[in-house]
């Protein structure tokens, strides 16, 4: 059941607005919801009862110029990242997870590219794909043409979008018709949705509220997610597990772009609901979705990931798993340790491992941090022995040796050149 959820709004850097709503539980684990197109804040209301008895803080942003959140002119799709990051450390939020439906999984997939670190979940409900990227041609013929206005005249698009839909938008005697707009191209499954009351208000909410100043910010949204590059590939994307949920019958974007997607994305799941729509699956599939959901959350709560390193616990192995992909340095060195003395100090594992098989730091200003900063909170931690995988030919033995000579005072310490149990 929807629920009337309160609105808040925060002041960005640059002095812009960002309205958002809270539903669920605010005790709980923060998940963000990225809406869709011609939409807001508002989707956060429609499974509140489920959010709450899950224990999830549910909170739905508004993207510029759409709900209250004011306009920014030539923002790209990873602009919105910072807007988030924001409003995340304002609500004393450390990591979180991300929910996106239809257009909004643009942003859910820019969150997981620019900052992993960040992320424990990532979870797409009938998201559409990057068009630029793996093309349109099973998308419908209407949206092909909208597609080619947004690509070759995208001043147009607010004044379509404002024809077909924002005029109508506030004007309850034409609601029927705004609804009727919106899912014009849509399976019967999905129109089918507004013969219920209770539904029919639970979408005409989040719709209408995208228009509340006008058609600028629905427009320009439409643009970013349809007519441009989106700032990355999906090929960028090294971020696990993705959930993604499509329905069979969804004709505003194909079950086959799904399908593109996924065989892109290694990590990602995709689940299909037969006989069900781009909106349907929401209303008729959704304790199916939070179902997977949760295990989703509970596995990333325990792990870390970015495009230089891997993090986990080994809850049988009583052991912390430092996995690098890359060299590098700076914060993306350091971040991994911080959130595995996160690990330590809440699980009290008595084993850290470090794989240094594909990459390390390579900065001696990192090694200093780690000697003086990481090791002896170690020292005064569970861990009782740690153990580096590292290959004998590797250019980081001499190193590595040396750091075993003065971790031995405090540590068991052994050189393997292979551990099975992975993350």
């Amino acid at each position: 059941m929807a629920i009337e959820v309160v609105s808040q709004t925060i002041t960005l850097p640059d002095g812009r607005v960002l309205g958002y709503a809270h539903a669920g539980d605010t005790n709980g684990h923060p998940l963000f919801l990225f809406h869709g197109l011609s939409s807001s804040r508002y989707e956060v209301n429609i499974v509140h009862e489920q959010m709450l008895k899950a224990g999830i803080w549910f909170i739905g942003v508004d993207r510029p110029g759409m709900g209250l959140s004011t306009f920014q002119k030539d923002r790209t799709i990873l602009d919105f990242v910072d807007d988030i990051l924001f409003l995340a450390e304002s609500l004393k939020i450390k990591r979180f997870s991300v929910m996106a439906i239809s257009a909004g999984a643009a942003y859910a997939y820019a969150c997981v590219y620019k900052i992993p670190h960040k992320i424990i979940s990532c979870n797409i409900i009938s998201g559409i794909a990057p068009v630029l990227e793996l093309g349109d041609e099973e998308m419908s013929k209407e949206s092909k043409l909208t597609i080619r206005i947004a690509q070759r005249t995208p001043w147009l698009m607010r004044v379509i979008f404002w024809f077909t839909q924002g005029r109508f938008s506030q004007d309850n005697a034409k609601s029927d018709r705004f609804l009727e707009n919106i899912m014009f191209i849509l399976d019967d499954s999905d129109k089918a949705l507004l013969k219920d009351e209770t539904v029919k208000s639970a979408l005409l909410k989040p719709f209408r509220e995208s228009f509340r100043q006008g058609s600028r910010g629905v427009a320009y949204d439409g643009i970013l997610t349809f007519a441009k590059l989106w700032g990355f590939t999906l090929d960028d994307i090294a971020f696990f597990p993705i959930n993604l949920w499509h329905g069979e019958k969804d004709r505003g974007v194909p079950l086959i772009m799904a399908e593109k997607v996924a065989a892109k994305l290694k990590s990602a799941t995709l689940t299909v609901f037969p006989n069900e729509g781009h909106l349907s699956i929401v209303f008729n599939r959704f304790e199916d979705i939070m179902s997977a959901l949760l295990v989703s959350i509970n596995k990333g709560k325990i792990s870390y990931r970015s495009s230089y390193c891997e993090v986990g616990l080994l809850k049988e192995s009583h052991a912390v798993l430092c996995k690098w992909k890359r060299f590098c340095r700076s914060n993306d060195y350091r971040d991994p340790f911080r959130y595995g003395a996160e690990l330590i100090e809440k699980y009290q594992p008595k084993i850290w491992i470090t794989d240094t098989t594909n990459g390390f730091e390579n900065e001696e200003e990192d090694t200093k941090w780690l000697l003086e900063e990481f090791i002896p909170k170690m020292i005064e931690s569970s861990i009782e022995k740690i153990i580096f995988i590292i290959k004998k030919d590797s250019l980081l033995i001499d190193e590595i040796e040396r750091q075993v000579e003065s971790l031995k005072q405090f540590f068991e310490v052994e050189l393997v050149e292979e551990f099975k149990h992975y993350i």
